[in-house]
């Protein structure tokens, strides 16, 4: 059984072991056999965990260790914290790893136990075992970036190096084994500039490679250079075509640019190298997303979330569709399981804009939305996002709009390159009916960064001046940047009924009527639906 496990044939071993295992209830001369070997229940156990029977498995393990020749069984504890954990039981899978003693714990078990402590919030518990992860093996990467994490959530800053780990190791390796745990310190803490300078550290000691591209598009697209983002994305592409970590952050890039045929070759290209990971899935999802056919990408986002439930930015993916669906309620949902599973700005931001858009309906979210954005505050501190986020909360009150005034300019002042706060600047003058100050704020935005969003929001501005002309073109200037802008698409509509002396808002009602007795729609729970399958042989193949 043994040789067979060995050889990959687990249903080989499934089989051996259900006929010797029944023997459990045959004659006392064959239950002693077993008792001889009881090894037979560990190897079938292993088998069984190969066909992803969890619950069966750990049966057969529990015999095993009941046998007094089991010894301290630390490889079949640590497979059963894995069957606990699979079956999503933490509190089993901690009791079982903590039941071997700690002079017999491998290099393994102290890793899957910093990892169930750091899901619990034990976070100086999760620092120790990763410690003992690195005392072992410093160049287990892993348990470094987790270290890096834990600290994050503790809010120090610790190196690796000053608990003695890298002591033996060579200068130049104890260099970058230090350099890259900070690195990742940096981006968790949204201390981008300084994230870019040790990455490019690390890139001079290993030259280009994926790993340091990917991270350093990321950061640019968090400091919004998105054009040198996309660029830095494609060089990760050409360095590995098969790559498919953070490609559905490229996607989005290339979705918001409205650069429709490099995301369908980006689509094709994921969807050929994996069906089974959700990065494809959420790149598809923007492929339909920029096509407008946004039932169409919020049924490929839920095939991602079926794909892999543990993925936080399928969730903030789900959201911010739900929010373009005008769904606040469910999109707060969203959001808030994508911020259980992984805390981003991202994911705060959305529900923020929830919150916001509940309270414009009427419902008062006011201080969960700003209990949202002190939490991204907290994440971020200081970052012009997260003070964006305070910002817009606070010009929901009339009361509060110079407050929100001075929190924008604090964004500003941290990055003056950041957008929104340029636009929550502008939706203030326009609610204080200063029109004039919000086209010289836009206008001198263009003049510097000719960008669709703000020729879109230039039109909206003129609109209300009931300069239709004026805001016509600027419409149009958005579009000849971004053919499927959504929100120069709508101007664009409104401003020509308005030409026509049509109201603009006509059936509005209707269809917010239709949309409330619309139900949520449930995830996938099986394979592809053919209606899936159809989205993607259109992905693949738009111009059919």
């Amino acid at each position: 059984m043994r040789a067979l496990l060995r050889d990959g044939e687990a249903q080989s071993v499934a089989a051996l072991g259900s006929l010797l295992c029944s023997q459990a209830h045959g004659s006392q001369q064959q239950q002693r056999r077993l008792d001889e070997h009881p090894a037979i229940y560990a190897l079938y156990a292993d088998a069984l965990v190969a066909k992803a029977e969890h619950k069966r498995a750990l049966r057969y393990f529990g015999m095993y260790l009941s046998s007094p020749s089991a010894g301290e069984g630390t490889t079949v504890r640590l497979t059963m914290a894995k069957c606990h954990r699979e079956l999503g039981d933490t509190e089993a899978a901690l009791q079982t790893l903590e039941s071997i003693p700690a002079s017999a714990r491998t290099l393994p078990v102290h890793m899957l136990l910093g990892k169930l402590l750091k899901s619990q919030g034990q976070f100086r518990r999760a620092e120790e075992s990763f410690a003992a992860v690195l005392k072992l093996n410093p160049f287990a990467l892993e348990a470094s970036m987790a270290l890096a994490e834990v600290a994050a959530q503790m809010e120090v800053e610790r190196k690796p190096t000053s608990k003695g780990y890298y002591d033996r190791l060579p200068p130049g390796d104890t260099e970058w084994l230090e350099t890259l745990p900070v690195a990742h310190n940096h981006v968790l803490g949204h201390r981008l500039h300084a994230g870019l300078e040790a990455i490019a550290a690390l890139e001079t000691q290993f030259g280009l490679n994926v790993y340091c591209t990917l991270q350093k598009a990321k950061l640019q697209a968090d400091l919004e250079w998105h054009e040198l983002a996309r660029a830095t994305f494609g060089r990760a592409r050409q360095l590995d075509p098969t790559n498919v970590d953070d490609m559905d952050i490229y996607a989005r890039l290339l979705r918001d640019a409205g650069s429709a045929p490099p995301l369908n070759h980006l689509v094709q290209d994921l969807f050929s190298i994996s069906m089974n990971r959700p990065e494809p899935w959420l790149a598809a999802a923007c492929y339909s997303e920029l096509k407008t056919e946004t039932t169409a990408a919020l049924q490929l986002v839920d095939r991602a979330i079926v794909v892999d439930p543990s993925f936080a930015r399928s969730y903030v993916a789900r959201g911010r569709l739900l929010l373009a669906m005008d769904r606040p309620e469910h999109a707060v949902a969203a959001f808030t399981t994508g911020c259980r599973l992984e805390r981003s700005l991202e994911a705060y931001e959305g529900l923020v804009e929830g919150y916001c858009d509940l309270c414009l309906k009427g419902d008062d979210k006011y201080l969960d939305a700003m209990h949202a954005a002190r939490l991204a505050l907290l994440l971020a501190p200081q970052t012009a996002r997260a003070l964006v986020l305070v910002g817009s909360v606070l010009s929901l009150r009339p009361d509060r709009r110079d407050e929100a005034r001075r929190t924008f300019e604090k964004a500003l002042a941290a990055n003056p390159e950041a957008l929104r706060a340029h636009l929550g600047l502008v939706d203030l003058f326009i609610q204080d009916d200063n029109l004039t100050a919000a086209v010289n704020t836009l206008e001198g935005l263009v003049a510097k960064t000719p960008r669709d969003v703000l020729f879109a929001k230039l039109g909206d501005v003129y609109v209300l001046r009931r300069e239709y002309n004026v805001g016509l073109q600027h419409y149009h200037r958005a579009l000849s940047l971004n053919s499927n802008l959504s929100s120069a698409l709508v101007g664009l509509d409104r401003v020509e009924k308005l030409l026509r002396g049509e109201d603009p808002d006509a059936g509005l009602s209707t269809i917010s009527a239709l949309d409330d007795d619309m139900d949520e729609p449930e995830l996938y729970t099986d394979s592809p639906s053919d209606f899936i399958l159809v989205r993607i042989s259109k992905v693949v193949n738009p111009f059919n």
